[in-house]
Order: C-alpha cells, then structure tokens, then sequence
C-alpha cells in the first residue's frame, strides 16, 4: 500500500500516518488500541512541522521506543541507547526498511 504526503514536504496525511502506526502494532508491538493509533495521528497532524516530529510508543522497544518523522528522510524508530539488545535491534531494523519503503511506494 503506497502512502501520500501531503503537499509540504515531511508532513503526512491521514491514511500514511494509519499505515506507519499499523507498522508499528505489526512490527514493534505498539498498542494496538485505537485511542493510541488516533493519538499518534492526531499529535503528527497537528505537528509544527518546522521541526521534527517524535513520539513515544513503546512497545517492544520499552519506555524508549519512539517514531520520528524527520523533514528530509523517511520516519524511522528508535529506543534507549540502554535499552537496545539484539532483538530490539532487529525489530527496528526490519521496521525502519518497512517504513522507508511505504514511504517509497
């Protein structure tokens, strides 16, 4: 499923904002309740977008775990530095491909 940016660069409309969440319940273990997915949506679209966007969802990741959606690259993931092990690791790395490739397609 391709996702559309809206006309500004780096800022996403509703449908790509519900698919990099559904990224995250499938991939990082996000809640999946859908106060959390429209609390994402509703934060990211109501975002000053002269700056990055950052958002804790947790997760596999633990307190952590967080989405960015930066001006100039895809949206990608992260956790404490701390935090991370092997698996951790992992699940960003196929999370992150995922969502620079929705962002491609």
């Amino acid at each position: 499923m391709s996702v559309e940016k809206a006309k500004e660069p780096g800022i996403y409309d509703e449908a790509a904002l519900g698919r990099f969440y559904d990224l995250l319940i499938e991939t990082a273990g996000a809640s999946g309740h859908h106060y959390e997915r429209r609390s994402f949506i509703q934060c990211a679209l109501n975002w000053d977008y002269r700056f990055s966007f950052e958002y804790r969802f947790q997760g596999l990741l633990g307190f952590g775990g967080k989405i960015w959606l930066p001006l100039e690259k895809a949206p990608y993931i992260s956790c404490y530095r701390e935090d991370e092990s092997r698996e951790r690791l992992e699940i960003i790395e196929k999370t992150n491909a995922l969502l620079e490739k929705a962002v491609k397609e």
